[in-house]
């Protein structure tokens, strides 16, 4: 083999890794957006079983109780919100796939047949990793934002215990 086949080979493999890349994510969103469903399903219904204490408060254990519940309902929503444009279906790239990319690769010179296919590999890596590392931040942000409304719950049945153990 010589160098400049496998150098092809090589940009080839980096487009291979960049696929199974774009879908590591795509299942990771997926997984976390049914998790957050379900975590804010379970947090509506707690809140929904509990809402004449919480929703009607008179002393300032109580407030802050209530405002707990807000920020935890604010911050599970942007979670939420961030896996889904994790999520989000955009244009995942893909190597130049037509008749008329493939009747040029085949009646043109080896040499530039092989520099156009390695343009056309490189370009397209490029492009995926683009979308693969915007998909990445949304899905740092969910996270954070769940980390977030977990310290917030622990704030809260802190909160909770002290008013049913003291007041």
């Amino acid at each position: 083999m010589d160098i400049k086949t496998e150098a092809l080979n090589y940009i080839k493999d980096r487009y291979i890794e960049e696929q199974s890349r774009f879908k590591h994510f795509e299942e990771k969103c997926g997984k976390l957006v049914t998790l957050m469903t379900i975590v804010i399903g379970i947090f509506t219904a707690l809140v929904g079983f509990k809402s004449k204490v919480i929703f009607s408060p008179v002393s300032e254990i109580e407030w802050l109780i209530l405002v707990a519940c807000g920020a935890i309902s604010l911050v599970l929503a942007c979670s939420w919100g961030h896996a889904l444009l994790a999520l989000k279906l955009g244009e995942c790239p893909v190597a130049p796939k037509s008749r008329a990319n493939a009747d040029y690769i085949l009646g043109t010179s080896d040499e530039k047949s092989l520099a156009h296919m390695i343009d056309c590999y490189v370009d397209t890596t490029e492009k995926l990793s683009v979308v693969i590392d915007r998909k990445a931040q949304n899905l740092e942000y969910a996270y954070n934002e769940m980390a977030i409304a977990a310290w917030i719950s622990g704030l809260l049945v802190i909160l909770i215990a002290i008013k049913e153990l003291v007041i």
